[in-house]
């Protein structure tokens, strides 16, 4: 028979971990984070080389792709022997160095007068890069051609006169140089050809005579190319005066002119700039083509080759150069989050000049 007030067994405790089981799971838990986190590290540093090395070659693409269109189209309706300088004369009327763009003091030597070419060579004009011994010397590049948009040479000129220290030309009255496609502003670089040439940078500009003027001396003219003669010591070669004066077999065109080289103003990131004209503020200023562009060097190919070596990056007859050889170096902005490191890689291309190609050495 039951007891209903009987007493009733005592129920079990619930059993619980151990520490031993604890410290175990706790072991093993820390081990599956730690691969993961490790896995999870590995990923993103695998993630930051990648991404970083597509931006270094997508600069060193946009760099070489930019510099290559240039120098394809360098000195189409230039020519060949290129454009002439002012030289010569003796004394406070003598001609005066012509100074190039960009960095470095490029210069013309004005006694031997000579030719702006469709290349203008800067081998280590620009700025060093690297800390080493020796540093890496970087070089500057100018290119000209004529502008193809431009109609300013549709028609002859209608006139020209021209001082000591200045000239004007007179625009046929059907090219626009107020507007449109041919528009000229103080700062252009003017190329003037009959049977000789001469460049002239336009200081003054009046629409409605359809006239452009070139004063010596004038801020605008930040070459140095308004140089006239000025008897009997004044420039002998390469001014107005060395064209025949007839307007009507005379044609004035609208120059571009390209340099490039690098900026080195912000240390951490390098930008290789193109700079368009003269540098006068009127004409424009320097943009940059890439990032990160740290090296920048442009052996020639020559035409007969250079002794002893070919390629050079010196060309004493700028004309003789038939072949660009361009040769870019980039570096990331940042360290890679592993070795610390820098990446960089480099590009080399070459680019054959159409318009001095007319040479087959082969």
């Amino acid at each position: 028979m039951s007891r209903p007030f009987s007493k009733s067994p005592e129920l079990r405790h619930p059993r619980g971990f151990t520490l031993v089981e604890l410290l175990v799971a706790m072991a093993l838990s820390l081990t599956l984070l730690g691969m993961a986190f490790n896995l999870f590290n590995q990923l993103n540093d695998t993630a930051d080389v990648a991404g970083t090395m597509a931006d270094v070659n997508s600069n060193l693409l946009a760099g070489v792709n930019l510099v290559g269109r240039d120098l394809t189209t360098a000195g189409a309706e230039i020519p060949l022997g290129g454009i002439s300088l002012p030289g010569g004369g003796s004394g406070a009327t003598a001609a005066t160095p012509i100074v190039m763009p960009g960095p470095g003091a490029r210069t013309f030597n004005p006694a031997a007068g000579g030719y702006l070419a469709i290349i203008t060579p800067g081998s280590g004009f620009g700025p060093t890069t690297g800390t080493g011994v020796p540093a890496t010397p970087t070089d500057v590049i100018t290119i000209i051609t004529v502008n193809p948009i431009s109609n300013l040479d549709q028609y002859p000129l209608t006139a020209i006169t021209y001082t000591t220290t200045s000239a004007t030309i007179t625009v046929n009255a059907a090219t626009n140089i107020a507007s449109g496609v041919s528009p000229v502003v103080p700062g252009q670089l003017i190329m003037l050809e009959n049977s000789s040439t001469c460049l002239l940078t336009a200081t003054a500009v009046d629409t409605t005579p359809h006239t452009i003027t070139f004063t010596h001396g004038d801020p605008a003219d930040v070459l140095g190319l308004n140089q006239f003669p000025n008897p009997p010591n004044g420039p002998t070669t390469g001014t107005i005066a060395q064209l025949p004066p007839v307007a009507a077999s005379t044609t004035a065109y609208h120059l571009n002119m390209i340099t490039y080289y690098l900026d080195n103003s912000d240390l951490q990131v390098w930008k290789l700039m193109r700079l368009v004209g003269s540098g006068y503020a009127g004409t424009g200023t320097a943009q940059p083509g890439a990032l990160g562009i740290n090296v920048l060097q442009f052996p020639f190919s020559l035409s007969p080759p250079a002794t002893p070596t070919d390629p050079t990056r010196t060309a004493a007859a700028p004309n003789t150069i038939r072949k660009v050889n361009l040769w870019m170096i980039a570096k990331a902005d940042h360290r890679a989050r592993m070795s610390q490191k820098y990446y960089s890689n480099s590009i080399a291309t070459s680019v054959t000049i159409q318009n001095l190609a007319y040479f087959n050495k082969y």
